[in-house]
């Protein structure tokens, strides 16, 4: 298992890798990669992530970076055009309850508003 810090060196890479980045951008983006990890972690108990729950971190930055600077669109109509943006924090929390790890006794419970 890879230390908090080295967890996040290793996604910031990785999403640079992919989305072509400059270096930059890399204090925003590791700011980005910070928030997503903590955000999984509160939703695990964890506090420091197994390696096998840091991809959906990873997608869930990658998600975040692509969409920067239009954060607050929900939604968008006009001309037969129709945007709407996937919800990065929901997404994150469905992928680390759908991961499996036999040595964790970790339950997240589905939380309701009433």
């Amino acid at each position: 298992m890879k230390s908090r810090s080295e967890a996040i060196s290793d996604i910031v890479s990785e999403v640079m890798t992919i989305c072509d980045m400059q270096n930059g951008d890399e204090a925003r983006l590791t700011a980005m990669v910070n928030h997503y990890y903590k955000m999984a972690a509160g939703f695990t108990g964890y506090s420091e992530l197994p390696d096998a729950l840091l991809p959906p971190v990873c997608t869930a930055s990658i998600r975040a970076w692509r969409r920067r600077g239009a954060e607050s669109l929900v939604s968008f109509s006009g001309i037969g055009v129709s945007e709407r943006y996937v919800d990065i924090e929901d997404e994150l929390k469905k992928a680390i309850r759908m991961m499996k790890n036999p040595t964790s006794p970790v339950i997240i419970e589905e939380k309701t508003d009433a």
